[in-house]
């Protein structure tokens, strides 16, 4: 019987998802277990949620959620916008009142919702005891904990993106078109949140041309001549979706696209240190926190690392395009960052964390698989319970102020005796003068500084000291040669310690 070339397509057309569970019936355990990671999960994120604010968090609060609704939607002027979670923080912060905890509240809710949604793209793909195991690593990572508990749009883009990649899922195997609706709403929201979220889509689009056009190309008859065979109309339903997503997006961002496109492409666009742009800094930045985010260290991470690569591995076996999917938007970010010099922070790759941990987990299990045999998933699983309660113990470093800015002003007010002038430089100034409203000295230059130490004797409080060397680097000399740190006020985010330094 001759085969026709939309059931050669169907066939040539490389498998989706592998669905090993697919025919096993849901065990109650199961959502009895994942109930109980969520709450673990929403427990963690809720201890010392009100700690102190770190500069991003504040300049998002100063900037944005302070200001009325109608000016937050129409105002993009720096990075730091993550409109939905502005809009959000705003509704948080009139119901509930100004305080660190709501400023912060719907991070830790999305936060605890990524949860759920690393477990249920998770069984589609994999086994129900991988997806759980990799859900309960999750709500008990201290990495994740961070940033459930940091004011910005992270735990959100992490929701959206992992969401909107089990409804592409649903695309590429059945293309119904209430998955594209569905798909071109969330993804939409994941732009909303950061415009890093079309990084997500741009990764979907890539994994989608390269199943279709290999796809067609296999499909080829006999003598066929052409390159390609005209493809289902079902087949085009992920791409439909993903214009319907930049569409959505383009009429979300429509009051600020003019500001947007300035922010976004002008010369501030890529401001900071040098080495921010490295990549071998954003290695070590990105491997230093791994290594306090998991137990082991060093050891710990390059042993990841070599499970992930055995991970990757096993899904590419089972299900190519499910793979390309896990990995193409990080991808896609790095790519993006680096063509265009901006500033490699880890955090920009957060969205993929439920990603990674589908992965390290696959190979865990596939390594004991490869040993044991049979035996191999028992031993992965009490493998996995105890690095659950490893990460576990890591936890409580983070629980403690971002940056310490509350700690060094009251020290300092103590420690000012004399009532000597107090300058704040660049990254001090807005937290002191428009968060704490302090009366300090607000400089953003050598000058300014020299008229205050005119006075005699002065202080100076510092954060970021490598952003400040390369930005001004006048004024860190001046600082270098005519001040001394007298102390630190150490905080979870790198870099962020409090210098308060006092004139020789």
């Amino acid at each position: 019987m001759a085969v026709g070339p939309a059931a050669q397509l169907t066939a040539a057309t490389p498998a989706v998802l592998p669905r090993p569970d697919a025919t096993l019936p849901a065990k109650r355990s199961d959502g009895l277990i994942l109930l109980a990671l969520l709450v673990v999960g929403a427990v963690l994120r809720g201890i010392d949620l009100g700690d102190g604010l770190w500069y991003d968090e504040i300049a998002t609060l100063v900037r944005y959620v302070r200001r009325p609704l109608g000016e937050i939607v129409t105002r993009f002027d720096t990075q730091n916008q993550h409109m939905l979670y502005s809009i959000l923080a705003h509704a948080a912060v009139r119901l509930f009142g100004e305080h660190p905890w709501t400023l912060r509240l719907p991070a830790a809710v999305f936060g605890v919702a990524s949860i759920w949604a690393v477990w249920r793209l998770g069984v589609r793909i994999t086994s129900r005891r991988e997806a759980l195991i990799a859900a309960g690593l999750i709500s008990v990572s201290s990495t994740h904990v961070w940033f459930s508990q940091d004011a910005r749009g992270y735990t959100m883009l992490l929701f959206f993106s992992v969401v909107g990649t089990g409804i592409f899922f649903d695309l590429l195997e059945r293309g119904e078109r209430r998955s594209g609706v569905a798909y071109a709403i969330v993804m939409a929201l994941a732009c909303w949140t950061q415009v890093a979220g079309a990084f997500v889509v741009a990764g979907h689009g890539l994994v989608w041309l390269t199943r279709e056009v290999r796809g067609a190309w296999f499909a080829r008859g006999p003598g066929d001549t052409r390159s390609f065979h005209i493809m289902r109309t079902a087949q085009f339903t992920p791409l439909v979706a993903m214009i319907g997503t930049g569409i959505l997006s383009a009429v979300l961002y429509a009051p600020v696209l003019g500001a947007m496109t300035h922010t976004l492409a002008g010369p501030g666009a890529t401001g900071g240190a040098p080495e921010w742009k490295s990549l071998g800094w954003f290695v070590r930045q990105a491997a230093g926190g791994l290594v306090r985010g998991i137990p082991g260290g060093w050891i710990a991470l390059l042993v990841g690392g070599v499970v992930a690569l055995v991970g990757v591995a096993s899904y590419w076996r089972r299900a190519p395009i499910a793979t390309l999917l896990l990995l193409a938007p990080g991808l896609v970010t790095a790519v993006v960052m680096l063509v265009t010099a901006h500033n490699l922070w880890p955090r920009l790759f957060f969205f993929a964390v439920g990603f990674a941990a589908l992965i390290a987990v696959r190979g865990g299990f596939a390594i004991c698989r490869m040993a044991l045999g049979e035996r191999g998933k028992m031993v992965a699983t009490v493998g996995a319970i105890l690095a659950g309660v490893a990460s576990l113990a890591t936890v409580p470093r983070v629980w403690a102020p971002k940056q310490d800015y509350g700690g060094a002003m009251r020290w300092l007010a103590q420690a000012n005796t004399a009532r000597e002038p107090v300058i704040t430089l660049d990254m001090t100034r807005l937290p002191y003068r428009d968060y704490y409203q302090t009366s300090y000295i607000a400089a953003d230059s050598e000058p300014q500084i020299v008229q205050a130490e005119s006075q005699g004797h002065a202080w100076v409080l510092v954060t970021f000291p490598e952003r400040l060397e390369a930005v001004d680097s006048a004024t860190w000399s001046h600082l270098h040669c005519c001040y001394q740190e007298i102390r630190r006020f150490g905080g979870s985010v790198d870099g962020g310690t409090i210098l308060v330094m006092h004139s020789r």
